[in-house]
């Protein structure tokens, strides 16, 4: 099974967020700590951690494979599926934290990318990334 995390991969945060208190922020922090490429997505395209965000998934450049963690409700994490699919394979893994997913949401997901992880990225994220 191919890993979360790859050289050369780009990651993305779908529901980055500039509150502080929300996991949206902590998840994009977990990733800008630790010096990875990294986008935020972001309905109102505000600036997180000083990076520009992107209002949703078809705008990401997709010169590089994506690997896309997910911070936003179920209904919105379908539509993001949905989306992604129309990305000619660009996104090759997502992460899904919790309260994000729905059992349809994952079987959509396994439809579309290769590898679909359901667990916290700020408890697991270090395990992951050491299999670089």
């Amino acid at each position: 099974m191919e890993h979360f995390f790859k050289q050369g991969r780009r990651y993305a945060v779908a529901g980055a967020s500039t509150n502080e208190a929300k996991f949206g922020f902590k998840v994009l922090k977990w990733y800008v700590d630790r010096n990875l490429p990294v986008t935020p997505i972001n309905y109102r395209k505000e600036t997180i951690l000083g990076l520009p965000s992107i209002e949703n998934i078809k705008q990401i450049d997709t010169s590089a494979e994506i690997g896309l963690s997910v911070v936003t409700p179920p209904d919105v994490s379908l539509q993001l599926v949905k989306d992604i699919a129309t990305l000619d394979g660009k996104v090759k893994a997502m992460w899904f934290q919790p309260g994000t997913w729905n059992q349809d949401v994952i079987e959509q997901a396994q439809k579309v990318v290769p590898v679909v992880i359901q667990d916290c990225v700020l408890v697991k994220g270090d395990k992951y990334l050491s299999k670089l």
